[in-house]
């Protein structure tokens, strides 16, 4: 017979090994990444910080509690935003811009330390600073007849400031264009 002392021993033997299996699966399963097609990931160390390459597609390995992958989405998006502004006439205008964009695959590092993984949230800052400042030196007159100048203007302005920021714009369409105190009607532009 055994004794209740050998049982409690082979019981406890058991316990131990369950439990170590059961860390081991754990710290295993929270030791991978999964990167999908179209996507590249950056590492954010709690010691070291944002770590200076991205991965692509695949199975990458982390260090538990230690690391964490911020994976961003590479396609191209696209955002619609809305800007009122005032001409030197004191005019208000209404615009409304369409916007492809896309972060920079090199600089996905300096995007997490600088903006973070909600990056694209920029684009509204940047549409209102861009067409103040154009708007803002230009009578409404002048941008009802002058078109083509003016989208110009408002394309390069806002695919330089987020070139500064590392955001790729792959078409920018001015698709509302209005003055609501007037009877000029919606008027699209097309910038590309």
């Amino acid at each position: 017979m055994v004794s209740s002392q050998a049982k409690a021993s082979n019981l406890f033997k058991k316990a131990r090994f369950v439990s170590g299996f059961g860390a081991a699966v754990t710290i295993g399963h929270s030791s991978f990444y999964i990167v999908k097609s179209g996507e590249r990931a950056v590492l954010v160390d709690r010691f070291h910080g944002t770590l200076p390459r991205s991965v692509g597609k695949g199975i990458h390995f982390k260090i538990p509690w230690v690391q964490k992958p911020y994976i961003f989405d590479l396609r191209p998006r696209t955002h619609r935003l809305s800007a009122i502004s005032a001409t030197d006439d004191h005019e208000p205008v209404n615009l409304t811009l369409r916007v492809i964009s896309r972060p920079e695959v090199q600089r996905l590092p300096t995007i997490v330390q600088n903006l973070g993984l909600e990056y694209d949230k920029i684009l509204n800052f940047i549409a209102n600073e861009v067409l103040e400042s154009i708007v803002a030196k230009s009578s409404l007159l002048m941008l009802f007849r002058s078109h083509s100048w003016f989208s110009e203007r408002v394309k390069d302005a806002f695919v330089g400031r987020a070139k500064d920021l590392n955001i790729l714009i792959d078409e920018i369409d001015i698709t509302h264009f209005s003055n609501p105190r007037s009877e000029y009607t919606v008027l699209v532009l097309h910038l590309t």
